[in-house]
């Protein structure tokens, strides 16, 4: 099990809509957060190799110029994790917050993460 939360800082994350002239000048005027909570299953793919997936749900609001209400919806996610030696680790990951910010036609519902993890 795993729960996490990410930040839309007041610029925020969406689609650039190409015939509104305030996306085409740079004014995202969007904030927010993303959190989910979902079941992780881990499978080796070597002995340095293991994929991963997840299932849950998630709930998202977005602010500024385009003031929603909160939204509920499934979270999926799915990743690769890589131990490089006895010390170090890399991974990446891609999520997807589903039909948490269908409403939001402007919103950006995936994530993508890289990450390096290293034990001392």
């Amino acid at each position: 099990m795993e729960a996490g939360y990410a930040n839309l800082f007041e610029r925020g994350f969406h689609r650039i809509d190409e015939r509104d002239a305030r996306d085409t000048a740079g004014a995202l005027g969007i904030n927010g957060f993303n959190t989910h909570a979902a079941v992780k299953y881990t499978l080796p793919v070597t002995d340095r190799l293991t994929a991963y997936g997840k299932l849950g749900v998630a709930y998202s609001e977005m602010g500024g110029r385009q003031n929603r209400p909160g939204e509920t919806g499934m979270y999926t996610g799915i990743g690769a994790r890589y131990k490089v030696n006895d010390r170090m680790t890399v991974g990446v990951e891609y999520g997807n917050y589903g039909g948490a910010v269908n409403s939001s036609s402007n919103s950006n519902s995936n994530s993508v993460k890289v990450e390096v993890g290293i034990s001392f």
